[in-house]
């Protein structure tokens, strides 16, 4: 089973908004890269079983924009994705799930999704989401723990898709006009990148 952990797309800035902060909607530059990474997330994951979001107005938002296109067979919102999400949230949330699910994707906030990934998976990768944006944890019967995948970055024209823990070279794909295309690469760190 592949759990994806999305960061909810650009919301409204907060000193242009005035009331709750869970109830800040996205922004209107954040609904068009919402639509733009939501096509992304189609091309590169055709069988998504269930999303779920939290419960703030942005995440909403972007999992219903998210939903239109990947059409999975359930989506809800949770208050166990809300802000102070955990692994103890996370697990809940897991054993909820019946069996034969294929892509599950959560909806949430940063740094609370990143620090679950840390803590399931042990990986090293640094992991800075942007907004929005994914990380997939693969899960399988025969490993003990869940596998860190790699980042998507639907912001980027040429995205860099996936990365493993390979110790000279990376798997990267890339995306290009909603065809996933793979190659091999020494890509470099997200560290070098920037």
């Amino acid at each position: 089973m592949k759990v994806v952990f999305i960061r909810h797309s650009k919301a409204l800035e907060k000193e242009l908004w005035d009331g709750a902060d869970k109830d800040r909607p996205l922004h209107k530059k954040g609904k068009v890269r919402a639509e733009v990474f939501a096509k992304q997330l189609a091309a590169l994951y055709p069988n998504v079983s269930c999303i779920y979001s939290a419960e703030s107005v942005r995440t909403t938002q972007t999992a219903d924009i998210i939903g239109r296109r990947v059409r999975p067979k359930t989506s809800a919102t949770t208050p166990l994705l809300n802000k102070g999400f955990n692994l103890k949230a996370f697990e809940f949330l897991m054993d909820t799930l019946s069996e034969g699910i294929d892509t599950v994707f959560l909806v949430g906030h940063c740094p609370d999704i990143v620090d679950v990934v840390y803590q399931l998976t042990g990986t090293k990768e640094e992991i800075q989401m942007k907004k929005p944006s994914s990380v997939e944890v693969e899960f399988r019967k025969d490993r003990k723990k869940p596998e860190y995948k790699g980042y998507f970055d639907g912001e980027s024209e040429e995205i860099k898709v996936f990365r493993t823990s390979e110790p000279h070279e990376e798997a990267v794909g890339e995306i290009d006009l909603g065809v996933a295309k793979k190659k091999r690469s020494g890509a470099k760190s997200r560290k070098e990148e920037q």
